[in-house]
């Protein structure tokens, strides 16, 4: 299917669904569906939209259970979404989360690997917020003397990594509160 205008893109770890963000204030959830006996590929179709936006969306990205997606818009808006609905019955997603982080447009979104997490990145600025509240953890000022082209999380959730085309640099970031979490995990291990 042709879509114009396409912004971002986002497939859910399962393979089951994938996401696009449009030029609109909505995105669309596409289910694939394959043959049950052979798991050969049979075509998409729309599962759902998200339109709760005011702006277009620039970022999108799923978690690991494939079925939460944050959403950000040129507004810098955030909304994180339950997808895990009776779509087949036209039950709507559930918003879970709205945050208007910053005025700047959420250009990227990356989810931390055990969901605690997600970066967005705003221009030159990284802001990390926790799930399922929101609360913000950290914001990084600056993160590259250019606009950040990539932001990704590594497997452990603690630490993530950032690009910047214009300045044609990699920066890895431990996540502010890794050394906490992992004394925690140690604590607990020990009992």
């Amino acid at each position: 299917r042709r879509v114009h205008g396409n912004n971002a893109l986002t497939a859910s770890g399962d393979g089951r669904f994938f996401a696009i963000g449009t030029y609109m204030p909505d995105v669309r959830v596409f289910e694939i569906m394959s043959a049950k006996t052979t798991n050969n590929f049979e075509g998409c179709a729309v599962a759902l939209g998200l339109g709760k936006h005011r702006t277009e969306v620039l970022s999108l990205a799923f978690a690991a259970n494939g079925r939460t997606i944050i959403t950000g818009s040129r507004d810098g808006s955030v909304i994180v979404w339950s997808i895990d609905v009776r779509y087949a019955v036209k039950e709507d997603a559930r918003v879970l989360l709205s945050l208007q982080p910053s005025d700047a447009p959420v250009e990227r979104i990356a989810i931390a690997p055990d969901s605690s997490v997600f970066a967005l990145v705003c221009g030159r600025t990284v802001l990390l917020h926790a799930l399922p509240h929101g609360e913000r953890v950290a914001s990084i000022d600056d993160v590259h003397s250019g606009r950040i082209s990539a932001v990704s999380w590594a497997p452990d959730s603690q630490t993530f990594v950032t690009s910047s085309e214009s300045d044609g640099s990699l920066r890895l970031w431990r996540h502010p509160n890794a050394a906490a979490a992992s004394a925690a995990a140690g604590a607990a291990h020990a009992h």
